[in-house]
């Protein structure tokens, strides 16, 4: 009798775990991984610009999140009713310029000069 139950309880907790597991992953998948969306030089190779896009964007119709590393780090977040939103990188000599766009929202632009 005490084995049986010790089964079930050892199958309860296997079932539990990978629920709890499965979960676990699916929130890290749509809230927390980043992926890489741009990555360039300059034309010199002395400056570089990656920005990732965090996890999906909020369901339904939010905001998707972005993270840039290249002269300064930051985050930002982009409103375009659910999707991700878009971004322009253009080079000048001493800085470059980021502009998110999102289909709620004005234009967010960030010059990020030179180190």
């Amino acid at each position: 009798m005490k084995k049986k139950i010790l089964t079930a309880l050892l199958i309860i907790e296997t079932v539990l775990l990978l629920v709890i597991l499965t979960f676990g992953l699916l929130y890290f998948n749509t809230r927390k991984a980043e992926t890489e969306v741009y990555r360039q030089s300059s034309e010199d190779g002395s400056q570089n610009v990656v920005i990732y896009e965090v996890g999906e964007p909020d369901w339904p119709f939010g905001i998707a999140h972005y993270k840039v590393y290249g002269p300064s780090n930051f985050s930002v977040d982009v409103s375009d009713d659910g999707g991700s939103g878009g971004f322009i990188v253009e080079w000048k000599e001493t800085s470059v310029v980021i502009t998110f766009r999102g289909s709620e929202q004005e234009d967010a632009v960030y010059e990020l000069p030179f180190r």
